[in-house]
């Protein structure tokens, strides 16, 4: 570095003369010294180049080995369906049939009989209870059971029961006829008329065939069918 001198230090003949600081030489002399010692630049960048190429056991890689989210959802996907589908065995979706036999294809095995229809039985059968009181003409009843009061004709029909808290008063033409309580009228019975011991029958009476228990009483014109 170069400093100026002062008026009073210049010489007198006007020549000025460089004056180097003793301080500052020093310094870039210091300078040069850390310049040439140091290492050069390029030197330096193939230094970094070759550190950085060469491999570094403490160096921590990421783990490439780690599977990407469509893969991990296939995976999940198919752990699912693993576990909600149970393994099928080997002929297992097959099920043979076996027809069913009834009862009637074992040989040894006790036959049903066939049993009549209820329904239309039960819907001829015309009950007469205790308190009630009929009049009028009955047809097309296949059993008519008596346990009150009527008084009609009775025709067509299969079976007449008068028990013995009934009263019947009128013309009938039956199949058969049981009697235990009291009929008055004319009786007409194709089959058999049976006379209970608490029974009592008075009037007009044909039959085919008669039974009377002890006790029981007939009164009237009594006589047998005769075939015409």
């Amino acid at each position: 570095m170069f400093r100026r001198r002062r008026a009073s230090e210049m010489p007198r003949d006007g020549n000025v003369e460089p004056v180097m600081d003793a301080g500052a030489s020093k310094e870039s002399g210091s300078d040069t010294d850390d310049l040439s010692s140091s290492t050069p630049i390029g030197s330096q960048s193939e230094g970094a180049d070759s550190v950085s190429g060469s491999p570094d056991s403490d160096t921590v890689r990421p783990d490439t080995s780690t599977s990407s989210p469509s893969s991990a959802a296939s995976d999940s996907k198919g752990s699912a369906m693993s576990a909600s589908t149970p393994p099928r065995t080997p002929g297992q979706g097959f099920v043979p049939e076996i027809p069913r036999r009834s009862a009637a294809d074992i040989p040894g095995a006790p036959q049903r009989r066939p049993t009549a229809p209820r329904g239309n039985e039960e819907s001829k059968r015309l009950l007469v209870g205790k308190d009630i009181s009929l009049s009028g003409e009955i047809t097309a009843c296949d059993s008519l059971v008596v346990e009150g009061t009527v008084q009609a004709t009775l025709e067509h029909s299969q079976s007449l029961e008068v028990t013995d808290t009934g009263l019947y008063r009128g013309k009938v033409t039956i199949e058969e006829a049981i009697i235990a309580g009291r009929f008055e009228g004319e009786l007409s019975v194709r089959g058999t008329l049976s006379v209970k011991a608490t029974g009592v029958l008075e009037g007009k009476v044909r039959f085919n065939k008669l039974e009377v228990e002890l006790g029981g009483v007939i009164k009237g014109d009594i006589s047998p069918l005769t075939e015409e």
